[in-house]
């Protein structure tokens, strides 16, 4: 089932998964299978849960200048900043925070459920199995992509970690 994850608050492209291939998917209801051109970057996390694979952890990541990377839970350094800068966003002091004009949407999977049920803790069908998957994912969308993923990198370094 192919599943909307986040929205551009600028242009409403998606960005959904299909839960069923593992594949993220750019616009499914649109010609266009290319992320829009505010995207800034995303993280998106599905750990399925069930008998068959129990556990099991994908991440996808992509930042502007660089595009998908996905792999096993968790993903090599080299391909986390832009994951760890957006799950501690929350988090960080205003002096942490990119300037550039960027919206940030997103949420862990408890967060999720609770601001729209069934979008965080889903029912995975791979195979006759039905398992649970967990969602977690971020994504931030800005008018200049570029500009905000080197000051978010550069802002990055600066995180305690």
């Amino acid at each position: 089932m192919i599943r909307d994850v986040e929205s551009c608050p600028y242009c409403k492209a998606v960005i959904a998964i299909d839960d069923g291939t593992g594949a993220i998917v750019f616009n499914p209801d649109r010609a266009d299978p290319e992320p829009c051109s505010h995207l800034t970057c995303f993280l998106v996390i599905l750990e399925v849960i069930g008998r068959s694979a129990n556990g099991q952890t994908t991440e996808w990541h992509w930042e502007y200048g660089k595009g998908l990377r996905a792999g096993r839970a968790p993903m090599p350094i080299e391909d986390t900043d832009c994951a760890v800068y957006l799950m501690d966003y929350p988090r960080h002091p205003s002096h942490l925070i990119p300037k550039g004009a960027h919206v940030l949407v997103g949420n862990t999977a408890m967060g999720r459920e609770e601001t729209r049920p069934g979008s965080g803790d889903l029912l995975v069908v791979r195979g006759k199995e039905s398992l649970t998957g967990i969602l977690d994912a971020w994504a931030m969308f800005s008018p200049r992509p570029g500009q905000v993923v080197v000051e978010f990198q550069r802002l990055r370094k600066l995180c305690p970690h």
